[in-house]
């Protein structure tokens, strides 16, 4: 790939440098998962010291209670512009245009599989999975439909795609041929912040949500139908039956919105009110001290882009069960313990076996913090920085071509 990139571009004295913009409006309360993408992402991008200038658009208005914008805005050759746009109306994506051609990037990099039209720079777009595509209840019909336009004009238009796993590549591949030569893997990693902490410190934050004293299995997620949690429920109480003095409770950690109810009537009807907790969206310090005390975590999901909480619990030290989609995604290799996907007893068994092992989570939990410490947001950014030289070595060649 060397030999394609003009010298002012292999040669750091010489290299010209970018103006990267970035749209961060996705750091906010309703992308857990693409917002705290986005936001390591653009730390790890600055922390690299390109001398490129990254600009992030953000929508001050939306509800943001996890990520500090200050944060970005005080970082090298970082500048935090609030362009108050809307995420997802065509007419806001065509406003979101304008603010693009204002601000004249180079490059422009949309976490999302939504983008301004038009546009008159390269776009590179981060399309993470195709589970709506997958798992058609996940999404309304007409949310179907906008996921497909969405993620098909990506394929067509963007000047690179990034995603989170080779899993995910394999099926934007197969899905779009004519995008497959554009399409880059570039790991995500755990926020730096998940990781072993003082038993005290575990104790304080079990005390504020009414776990102390109590041992448990921990689930994170926000209930989505590819995250299996009624299998899990029904999982559970298989387990309390075979094992009724056991005493563990199953915590259902996250923002489950209106399937809270749903998952509520579940528990009743099979017999698992007691058995259950759901102590709602946590802040990170608080889900980290969670991570630190479970006897276990459970990841049944069907399938996942990458499956970045199984890492998370991983770096705390926390064994693992997960199923082999979601060890496919995230290369987990014998890290974790690992079931098929949509299959009850193989996960009933799982649960047994490491729950009555003491040594099988000591070996489980070395394992995943092994496997979590190789990931690494440098390594990210580097990947993707990488990407946004190509993209723009190929522009200032044809731009080149097409003046001689």
């Amino acid at each position: 790939m060397r030999g394609h990139f003009p010298d002012s571009l292999r040669c750091p004295s010489r290299r010209i440098l970018l103006r990267i913009l970035i749209d961060g409006r996705y750091i906010n309360d309703g992308f857990p998962g693409i917002g705290r993408y986005t936001f390591n992402l653009i730390v790890a991008l600055a922390e690299l010291e390109t001398g490129d200038v990254l600009v992030v658009l953000v929508n001050s208005r939306l509800r943001n209670r996890r990520y500090d914008l200050n944060r970005l805005a005080a970082l090298p050759g970082c500048r935090v512009e609030d362009c108050r746009v809307d995420r997802f109306l065509p007419s806001e994506l065509v406003r979101l245009g304008g603010v693009v051609h204002r601000l004249k990037p180079d490059i422009f990099h949309s976490p999302f599989y939504l983008r301004p039209y038009p546009l008159h720079v390269p776009c590179i777009q981060t399309i993470h999975d195709l589970i709506p595509m997958e798992v058609p209840e996940e999404l309304g019909k007409i949310g179907r439909i906008v996921f497909l336009a969405g993620v098909s004009l990506a394929c067509r238009s963007a000047a690179a795609v990034l995603t989170v796993s080779e899993l995910s590549a394999g099926a934007l591949r197969r899905r779009f041929p004519a995008a497959a030569g554009r399409i880059h893997v570039t790991l995500p990693a755990p926020d730096p912040g998940f990781r072993p902490l003082p038993e005290e410190r575990i104790q304080e934050a079990l005390r504020r949500v009414a776990l102390d004293g109590r041992r448990y299995v921990l689930h994170l997620s926000s209930g989505l139908p590819h995250k299996n949690v009624r299998l899990l429920l029904e999982a559970w109480a298989r387990y309390v039956s075979r094992r009724p003095r056991d005493g563990r409770l199953l915590v259902l950690a996250g923002d489950y919105g209106r399937r809270h109810a749903e998952f509520a009537a579940v528990c009743g009807r099979l017999g698992l009110r007691g058995a259950v907790r759901f102590p709602g969206e946590l802040d990170d310090g608080t889900l980290t001290a969670l991570y630190n005390g479970a006897d276990l975590c459970v990841f049944p999901a069907a399938t996942e882009g990458f499956g970045l909480p199984v890492v998370e619990a991983m770096a705390c030290g926390a064994p693992v069960i997960t199923t082999d989609p979601v060890a496919a995604a995230a290369s987990l290799g014998d890290s974790a313990l690992l079931v098929p996907a949509n299959a009850l007893a193989p996960l009933v068994d799982a649960l047994d076996n490491v729950l009555a092992d003491e040594g099988l989570r000591k070996t489980l939990s070395a394992r995943g913090l092994a496997r979590a410490a190789s990931y690494s947001w440098k390594a990210t950014a580097q990947a993707t920085h990488d990407v946004y030289r190509l993209v723009a070595g190929k522009r200032r060649l044809s731009c080149a071509s097409a003046s001689t």
